[in-house]
């Protein structure tokens, strides 16, 4: 594994832990990978790596930016994988995305066939998606009831610690 990449590797797990316990990822976490992200990107590659780090951070915001405004996700989730952008850049901002996106969907898929909620959950499926269908004609549409109690909440830094170690390990594997 690169050695810039260790302190990404600490984050997204630090992260995932508080994310499980608390259902947060606090701001100064992310902030702080986020400044650690920037600066070893410079120390790395100077100029042109505080580019490619700032584009991830662009692309980490781009790629969750609409699962919050349709309040599937929170905003810590946002700026986590922003702040993994700032040590991965934009393609691998976009792909610790992907993976954590199937990793969550896994886990997803794991709660809701454990649990006694499927009801709950197919019928919030049917309303993001409804809703997800009328908002995109401009029209409005029905809330799923995502934060209530009739859904499971799930830890989605898990997925995209997940995700990044996933990535992380194809990275090293790679060379």
């Amino acid at each position: 594994m690169s050695p810039h990449l260790l302190p990404l590797a600490a984050f997204v797990i630090v992260a995932a832990a508080i994310d499980l316990h608390s259902r947060r990822i606090p701001n100064w976490l992310n902030l702080a990978a986020a400044i650690t992200g920037l600066s070893a990107s410079v120390f790395v590659a100077g100029l042109p790596g505080l580019v490619d780090s700032g584009l991830g951070i662009a692309a980490g915001l781009l790629m969750l930016l609409p699962f919050f405004a349709f309040r599937v996700l929170g905003a810590g989730d946002v700026k986590m994988l922003a702040a993994v952008g700032s040590f991965a850049g934009p393609t691998g901002a976009l792909m610790c995305g992907l993976y954590g996106m199937i990793a969550g969907g896994l886990l997803a898929l794991a709660v809701m066939l454990a649990g006694r909620r499927r009801k709950a959950a197919v019928e919030n499926l049917r309303l993001m998606f409804t809703g997800l269908l009328l908002r995109m004609q401009g029209a409005t549409g029905p809330d799923a009831d995502l934060r209530g109690n009739s859904a499971a909440r799930l830890p989605y830094g898990v997925a995209l610690a997940a995700g990044t170690l996933t990535w992380i390990y194809l990275q090293s594997s790679a060379r």
